[in-house]
């Protein structure tokens, strides 16, 4: 092994963890924020759009903003959940987001009390976020044993 690749070899494996490690610090925040405090917003703007590459399934993706009032501030909110939002089945929090838009365009959401300008609407780990974090693992493993094998 020259000099050049040994370099380039650590450097992949410490980007590597630093994705992991923004992956996991974003999991613990996400599951934090089941017990944060819930409050009613109104959805100001909300645009349901598709989305369709080749041999892949059909995604749709959501771009959202409300807005919630904490005592007299008003704070502004786009994140649906903790993770990408794409969604490849019309799942139970894209049906609420479509029906409460069609109604009086009022939701729940949770925000932080210690930083109210943090909210969701479907607080928990998404399973987006956890198939990243799995996949970001895998690698992490195989990268590991193939630079172990070379030592050895």
């Amino acid at each position: 092994m020259t000099e050049i690749t040994v370099i380039i070899e650590i450097a992949v494996f410490c980007i590597l963890i630093g994705i992991l490690t923004v992956l996991v610090n974003y999991a613990r925040l996400s599951s934090r924020s089941l017990l944060w405090a819930s409050n009613d917003a109104i959805i100001l703007e909300c645009k349901v759009s598709t989305y369709s590459a080749p041999d892949s399934p059909r995604e749709w993706k959501i771009k959202i903003l409300y807005s919630y009032k904490i005592g007299s501030t008003e704070y502004h909110g786009t994140r649906i959940s903790f993770g990408y939002n794409f969604f490849q089945e019309r799942d139970q929090t894209m049906l609420q987001l479509e029906d409460c838009f069609k109604n009086d365009k009022k939701i729940k959401i949770r925000y932080n009390p210690c930083k109210p300008n943090q909210s969701v609407i479907n607080p928990g780990i998404s399973s987006n976020l956890k198939r990243a974090i799995f996949i970001v693992c895998f690698v992490v493993i195989v990268f590991t044993l193939f630079l172990l094998k070379q030592l050895f």
